[in-house]
């Protein structure tokens, strides 16, 4: 497979609101696990233009084609693909401000279809490119080896769902003496049956210096918070940044700002 796979949709939605993934994704033969290949997403509110979205007609039949994303795969004989379809898909893309329910038609007049980019073969090459060329990377000494780390938290009472990521980046030392290190820490949460709810927070932390300098010792916090309020017609961003040099506050700033959803 080369190219772009589409699939054309013939649905309704029973709000005036719409959000829909397609993921193509290889099961093996041997496993029942599934290997991710191509993907895309689309607001309904633009099925018809990006540039002037509009909002849906309650259980009005409408055509849609989604390209999904480019690939370059062969598929082992014997494995199987599977075409998957969801309404959602946090924290990757932002919900819908409506629950809606997506009703799919299949008939002799509307029908739904997957295209995949089988290569010609009079076009297909068994040419050996050899290894890639690369150049020296400069000799970087690793201090603290990368981490990540994902939790899971489903609270029963609120019924809050929360994706905690915790990134390590390590720390590294560069050959003029310069010691860098970087965290990251991602908060998603949502609760269910509530896309009003869903929030992002961000924080990260970064710091660097000269281990045999004294006068250079940089540490930066950002603080990133993206959430809606109860009318949906706004997204609500909060910015926080500090920025010490040796335990001293250098610079410091917050933001509040506020965006129109113009749809989705």
């Amino acid at each position: 497979l080369f190219g772009f796979p589409t699939v054309k949709l013939n649905l309704s939605s029973n709000t005036n609101y719409g959000l829909i993934c397609v993921r193509l994704c290889m099961i093996d033969e041997n496993s029942s696990s599934s290997i991710l290949i191509s993907r895309g997403i689309l607001d309904l509110t633009h099925y018809k233009s990006h540039e002037h979205p509009q909002l849906l007609n309650i259980d009005e039949i409408f055509s849609v084609e989604i390209i999904l994303s480019g690939i370059c795969v062969c598929i082992p004989a014997g494995s199987r693909l599977r075409l998957a379809l969801s309404t959602s898909y946090w924290p990757i893309v932002w919900p819908a401000p409506q629950l809606s329910t997506l009703t799919i038609y299949f008939n002799e007049l509307s029908s739904c279809t997957l295209t995949l980019p089988c290569l010609n073969e009079k076009y297909s090459t068994r040419n050996d490119f050899g290894h890639p060329e690369i150049c020296q990377g400069i000799p970087i000494k690793y201090l603290r080896a990368s981490s990540i780390n994902r939790f899971r938290i489903f609270d029963e009472v609120s019924e809050i769902i929360t994706l905690k990521i915790n990134e390590d980046c390590g720390s590294s030392e560069y050959p003029d003496g310069l010691i860098w290190d970087e965290t990251t820490e991602s908060i998603y949460t949502i609760k269910k049956n509530d896309p009003q709810s869903a929030r992002i927070e961000i924080n990260r932390y970064l710091k660097y210096y000269f281990q045999d300098r004294s006068t250079i010792k940089v540490d930066i916090k950002t603080k990133s918070i993206m959430f809606t309020k109860q009318s949906p017609s706004t997204y609500e961003v909060e910015h926080q940044l500090n920025i010490y040099n040796k335990d001293q506050i250098f610079f410091d700033k917050n933001w509040n700002l506020s965006f129109p959803r113009i749809s989705n």
